[in-house]
C-alpha cells in the first residue's frame, strides 16, 4: 500500500504498522517538519516556563492511538538485541530511565 516494508524496522510489527497509517496516513506533506509531527503526536518535551523558571517539561497526557504505538514500539525495540537496541539501552544508562 505505501511501497515500502515498515515491519523491516526493528520494533515495528505489522499492527503497529497498520495502527499508524490508519490514524496518520499516506499522506505526509501534511506536517512540514518532523518537530511538526512529534507535537502532533504529543511526544514532544513541553515547555511550560513562568518567570524564567522551567515548571514542567513532561509529554502531555493524551488518548493518541499513533503516540501509543511508537510508544510501545520503542519499549519493544529497547528489549531487542538489535544495534537500534543497544544504542536506546547507551541512552537510558546515560540520561535515566524517565
Amino acid at each position: 500500500m505505501t511501497g515500502v516494508d515498515f515491519t523491516v524496522i526493528d520494533g515495528l510489527n505489522v499492527l503497529t504498522v497498520e495502527t499508524i497509517i490508519s490514524e496518520v496516513g499516506l499522506d505526509p506533506t501534511r506536517f512540514p517538519t518532523v518537530k511538526h509531527f512529534t507535537s502532533w503526536l504529543c511526544l514532544c518535551p513541553g515547555s511550560r516556563i513562568t518567570g524564567g523558571k522551567v515548571k514542567s517539561s513532561q509529554t502531555r497526557q493524551v488518548v493518541n492511538r499513533p503516540a501509543n504505538a511508537f510508544r510501545i514500539a520503542a519499549q519493544a525495540l529497547s528489549r531487542s538485541n538489535s544495534a537500534l537496541g543497544a544504542f536506546s539501552r547507551r541512552l537510558r544508562g546515560r540520561l535515566g530511565s524517565s
